[in-house]
């Protein structure tokens, strides 16, 4: 059945397109049907996601005053299937435009954003659990939006997650261990800043089991062996974000945040990292 003959979401939310498909559900362009503002529709694929969704929508709403969160518009139910209708984010990925090449303010800037949205969900005891390139999006007016939090945990109610999710070239130690907590995104933004540094994965293996094992085992190459000219701290900073031992990495975001500027203060004017 074509979008045009699909009945209305919730009797309120007209399907334009769908925009992708995933593990957990599918997205959908939507409008209202008295309106011409555009919003994106995550469907669930079965009533099994339900409290998942629910737990997303809390944390969305949470972070809902933070302009590089994806904004939640309303919470539907639909055939017994709770719907998340959120602001509908056009531009490029991240993952795009290093495909393309990006400049150090770019870079910088972008850097800076993700870090900061990170820093206030981990104020909140969230973490975000797939921090990566493909789940970053670049408006056309620059703004960076960090989506996806279904992989998402509040820990409230403990430090960490018995649960091994994520995108493996991302995961930390003890994330594909399944001990998740707020260091494993701490990890991740190591991860892309080594990325931005050097233009390469610390690891990457088109085998998963070894892709596994090069994380768990063996330290990254020294980003200053592949871009000579990097700064010397900010070296520092990445591989103390990518130290195997949790305990040894920035607690949180809101840390590595002080601590990069602390040492860069004018980071975000494309000073620090290279062009690409």
């Amino acid at each position: 059945m074509s979008p045009e003959l699909t009945p209305l979401i919730a009797n309120k939310w007209k399907k334009i397109r769908r925009l992708g498909f995933g593990s957990q559900a599918e997205i959908w362009l939507v409008k209202e049907e008295r309106g011409d503002a555009l919003s994106a529709a995550k469907i669930p694929h079965s009533r099994q996601m339900n409290t998942n969704f629910i737990r997303v929508a809390a944390i969305l709403k949470r972070l809902a005053s933070h302009p590089n969160a994806v904004q939640l518009k309303e919470v539907v139910k639909e055939d017994g299937k709770v719907i998340l209708i959120q602001e509908y984010v056009e531009g490029s990925t991240l993952q795009e435009l290093l495909n393309e090449g990006m400049d150090s303010v770019t870079k910088e800037k972008v850097f800076l954003e993700l870090l900061d949205v990170v820093a206030c969900a981990h104020e909140q005891n969230i973490m975000h659990r797939d921090i990566k390139p493909e789940n970053v999006i670049i408006t056309p007016s620059g703004v960076s939006k960090l989506l996806d939090f279904g992989a998402g945990k509040d820990l409230a109610r403990g430090s960490t997650s018995a649960t091994s999710i994520g995108t493996r070239p991302y995961m930390a130690p003890e994330q594909i261990m399944g001990e998740s907590r707020l260091a494993s995104d701490v990890w991740s933004l190591g991860v892309l800043l080594y990325l931005f540094s050097t233009g390469l994965l610390p690891f990457n293996d088109d085998n998963p089991k070894t892709l596994m094992d090069l994380i768990i085992e063996c330290n990254p190459e020294s980003p200053r062996n592949l871009e000579p000219e990097l700064p010397l701290q900010l070296e520092s900073i990445i591989l103390k974000c990518l130290q195997k031992d949790q305990n040894q990495r920035y607690r949180n975001a809101l840390i590595l945040r002080s601590e990069l500027l602390r040492i860069f203060p004018h980071f975000g004017a494309g000073k620090v990292l290279p062009q690409s």
